[in-house]
């Protein structure tokens, strides 16, 4: 019992110090001459610059299922947005593709767990009007484009923070062959789910 209450403690005071504020070790002697003073205060933009210019990125790749099952890739843009870029071939005869990407701006939490919004372009082709000509049918494909406002949910999982989950759904402003269509519904039976590793 003595070693776990010992342990405890230490652990609390490990993490105190760890995010306690700088000013709580500030020197409290007494105030250091005009020129030292003038020579810290000289220094202090440098050491805030390179403090803030290490930004976050994280590039990962993987699979969604936004556009059918279609590879993926994530860039992490800064701290709160990211994109995502995607491509499929759903078919080779005919061939049938999918091309976009999906903006992501996290409004609660952060790049691991939080809740976003964004938008999203898929360009690409579908299967359009089978024929029959002498015997043999040909299907024609139509040009498709879908236009999709994206709210969702990302997130790790615990002891796996390298795979990043995204699940998302919205309304779909979709365009087939010259056919209209609105849609509002997660973006695939899975829930519209993207899963990367972080580089």
């Amino acid at each position: 019992m003595t070693k776990h209450l010992f342990a405890a403690v230490g652990l609390i005071s490990v993490i105190t110090l760890a995010f306690a504020p700088a000013s709580a070790f500030a020197d409290k002697k007494k105030k250091a001459p005009a020129h030292e003073e003038a020579s810290e205060t000289a220094s202090a933009p440098l050491i805030a610059e390179s403090a803030t210019s290490t930004v976050d990125h994280a590039l990962g790749v993987g699979l969604t299922t936004y556009a059918g099952n279609a590879f993926s890739a994530w860039y992490q843009l800064d701290a709160a947005n990211s994109v995502q870029g995607l491509f499929s071939i759903a078919t080779t005869s005919p061939f049938t593709f999918s091309v976009g990407g999906i903006y992501r701006h996290t409004l609660k939490g952060d790049r691991h767990n939080g809740f976003h919004l964004g938008g999203g372009v898929i360009l690409g082709t579908t299967p359009g009007t089978a024929t029959l000509v002498g015997g043999t049918v040909t299907t024609s494909t139509n040009f498709i484009a879908n236009i999709s406002p994206t709210i969702g949910v990302h997130f790790t999982l615990p002891h796996l923070d390298s795979m990043l989950f995204s699940l998302d759904g919205g309304p779909q402003f979709i365009i087939n062959g010259g056919t209209f269509r609105f849609q509002a519904n997660a973006y695939s039976g899975l829930l519209g789910l993207s899963a990367h590793y972080l580089f």
